[in-house]
């Protein structure tokens, strides 16, 4: 797989795109590419398999003065004698401030990783293992911990690592223990995924940054029919994309709005399955359905993407899944041949 990034075309009177194709900008080119998120500049962050070094590579990929998407790896390669040590990039802020994971091959579980931040943003580090899955423009991190081959694989905590040296590195509550914080928006808001075990199931959930009643988080409200979900994406207006799932199994694209007492959910595509992965702050989202196509929902409509772009590309490419879109349009993603 190869990843990709659609530009869109303002004046078109349904969505119009052109497609980049971000592997080819890598040197010698890459047998497999992932993009995970765009920011406002069009500037993108993935990663690669570097066949030559047996590992995967996190990857910025950095427009230049004259639009040119170039490639800049984030980690220096593994050199010498040691062990081949894979990197991911998740997210990437207006900043192009980066966070992801680090995981050797020799059997030690993940650690995130910041680039490029302007300060440190210290681990909570009461459990040795950790992921970074997002980042937002005034530089707090969201991610979780956990025990790489615990006794107890389902313990894992949530947190949110904020600027303020007095308020960094912190879980978002650690009587839970088992929850991951997925996004961050500007305002500090987190959301995410926790176990209830009351349901034995995973819920969505919301953590305001600054809440006035002191609770550390609130429960997204899920569908009549559904026994589960979870959140993967906010924006600045606090709309959340994510996913509900039935007791078979079944997920459903979701998008959750708050209306002053409780989270609403809303279906995205009633009788398609699917996840929203990715919200900008005009209220786009996209995602995927079934994992095979990816698709933006706007304005009320959902549209296979697979049918937005040109003919050539069309007849070429299966776009499969669209993870992130910008507030100009620009949608990344990944694609197979």
């Amino acid at each position: 797989m190869n990843e990709v990034e659609l530009l869109f075309a303002e004046d078109a009177p349904a969505p119009s795109y052109e497609v980049v194709d971000l592997g080819e900008l890598v040197p010698g080119g890459p047998v497999s590419a992932t993009a995970t998120a765009i920011n406002k500049r069009g500037n993108v962050v993935g990663w690669y398999y570097d066949t030559a070094r047996s590992e995967n590579r996190a990857v910025l990929w950095d427009l230049d003065f004259v639009g040119h998407e170039v490639a800049v790896e984030l980690d220096t390669p593994c050199a010498g004698i040691c062990l081949r040590r894979h990197a991911y990039a998740l997210d990437v802020n207006d900043h192009d401030e980066v966070v992801g994971y680090r995981q050797t091959q020799g059997g030690q579980g993940p650690r995130a990783a910041h680039w490029r931040l302007r300060s440190a943003r210290p681990l909570p580090g009461q459990q040795a293992d950790s992921t970074s899955y997002a980042i937002n423009n005034e530089g707090d991190v969201a991610g979780y911990e956990f025990q790489w081959l615990s006794t107890s694989p389902g313990s894992s905590y949530a947190y949110r690592l904020h600027w303020e040296a007095a308020r960094n590195g912190a879980l978002l509550d650690p009587a839970i223990t088992s929850s991951n914080g997925n996004d961050v928006n500007d305002l500090g808001d987190v959301v995410g995924r926790f176990f209830d075990p009351s349901a034995q199931a995973n819920r969505p959930f919301f953590y305001r940054a600054h809440n006035p009643n002191g609770q550390a988080g609130e429960t997204l409200s899920l569908e009549q029919g559904y026994a589960s979900g979870y959140a993967t994406a906010v924006n600045n207006a606090r709309l959340i994309a994510g996913v509900q799932t039935t007791a078979g199994g079944v997920n459903h694209a979701t998008v959750w709005r708050h209306n002053g007492f409780i989270w609403l959910p809303a279906r995205l595509d009633a009788s398609a399955s699917g996840v929203a992965l990715g919200v900008n702050d005009l209220g786009h989202l996209v995602g995927h359905r079934d994992g095979t196509t990816a698709v933006l929902w706007r304005d009320g409509s959902a549209y296979d993407l697979n049918q937005h772009i040109p003919a050539a590309d069309q007849a070429e490419w299966q776009l499969r899944e669209a993870r992130d879109i910008n507030d100009r349009g620009e949608i990344v993603g990944i694609r197979t041949p």
